[in-house]
């Protein structure tokens, strides 16, 4: 059991290695010399944005996967991050959109954030996810 979870460290290890790479390749990439060449395979804005989200989501997933056995605790990350997405859900309300929009973004944040906050609820906020 223990060269699995050391298998799977390492994947994980990967695939966080690569995601990282490729996030920080999207930040410079409009500031390289081969950025002004307008190289089309490099202008694909919404696939490269699905690559990312996928790599972030498949990184998260693995990362629970490993470490579901722990004991479930709020963290000072996640409290961190809970403060840090008040601010575009309050930017999101600020908009001229129908209520129903902003009840729905509203949900989606409770169901993606307060599993930091109560963690031991995780698996009904997965719930109401899926």
């Amino acid at each position: 059991m223990a060269t699995e979870n050391s298998f799977l460290k390492k994947i994980i290890f990967g695939i966080l290695l690569i995601a990282t790479l490729y996030h920080i390749y999207l930040v410079i990439h409009p500031f390289t010399p081969w950025s002004s060449y307008h190289i089309s395979i490099l202008k694909l804005t919404q696939v490269q944005r699905a690559v990312h989200v996928f790599f972030l989501l498949l990184a998260g997933f693995l990362i629970v996967f490993n470490n579901g056995s722990q004991e479930n605790k709020i963290t000072v990350g996640g409290v961190i991050f809970f403060i840090l997405s008040i601010v575009p859900l309050y930017a999101f309300w600020q908009l001229d959109l129908e209520l129903k929009y902003k009840f729905a973004a509203i949900i989606f944040w409770v169901v993606s954030v307060f599993p930091l906050l109560f963690p031991k609820k995780t698996h009904i906020f997965n719930l109401f996810a899926a």
